[in-house]
């Protein structure tokens, strides 16, 4: 039960901070950190061997993707045609689960081939032409 109680706090408290940050910046500086945040920890999660580091890089990163998902959603149904809100939702959501897919595919394949640290920076690469 208690655990049940944690998550429901994370959540609230999570998009209590997106509402937060999205009153005080703009969406591009919002998108930019939250993406840099996640290319930033996708490059030195490797070298995260320390407990500590790791557990700090991870709450970064957990700051990036739990910004970033909300943000994306908001940015795409601001931008889609009037009446074709949920088409461009479902697109999103499609491309997403298309990355869900294969993204762990791929990484597999490079790190077999190159070792592990090399999925994560191929990742980080994957990330720079999605931020653009």
């Amino acid at each position: 039960m208690k655990l049940i109680a944690f998550v429901c706090l994370l959540h609230f408290t999570r998009y209590g901070m997106v509402d937060w940050l999205m009153e005080r910046f703009s969406r591009g500086a919002l998108a930019a950190c939250s993406l840099g945040c996640v290319f930033l920890d996708t490059v030195f999660l490797p070298a995260g061997s320390i407990i500590a580091v790791f557990v700090v890089l991870m709450a970064v990163f957990g700051f990036g993707f739990g910004i970033s998902q909300p943000l994306s959603m908001v940015m795409v149904s601001d931008r889609a045609v009037s009446g074709f809100t949920g088409l461009a939702m479902g697109i999103r959501f499609m491309i997403v689960m298309a990355a869900s897919l294969a993204g762990p595919l791929i990484f597999g394949f490079v790190a077999d081939a190159f070792g592990l640290p090399a999925a994560f920076y191929v990742a980080a690469g994957l990330l720079v032409p999605v931020a653009v």
